[in-house]
């Protein structure tokens, strides 16, 4: 009788630790599944408040110019788009440039994005 009960405490022992690595595996995907689901939200944002379809948010995404930019506005923002780190914007905001992230955009109310990387 203990050698059967030995028996099934060690397959349920190895089950834990099986049980274990998987939910761990499974934190990483959720790390990825949120991460994608960050970016779509950035892109959705962008394209909201540039009223343009979400297929050009992406290319936004890659360092482009904002939509309706004006040459003048281009020449401001000029010496500000190297200085640009991954996810930060070159916004106008009540007629002044403004770099800001763009994980935060959502703070903001009134506001014209200019570049984004």
């Amino acid at each position: 009788m203990m050698e059967f009960l030995s028996i099934v405490m060690l397959v349920f022992d190895i089950l834990q630790i099986i049980l274990f690595f998987k939910i761990w595996g499974m934190t990483n995907d959720i790390s990825r599944i949120r991460s994608i689901i960050e970016k779509e939200i950035q892109q959705k944002t962008i394209a909201k408040h540039n009223k343009i379809p979400n297929e050009n948010a992406i290319n936004l995404l890659k360092g482009t110019w904002g939509k309706d930019v004006s040459e003048e506005e281009k020449n401001m923002a000029q010496s500000l788009v190297p200085k640009l780190m991954d996810n930060e914007v070159i916004l106008l905001i009540k007629g002044k440039l403004v770099v800001y992230d763009s994980n935060s955009l959502s703070e903001l109310n009134d506001y014209k994005i200019i570049y984004y990387k």
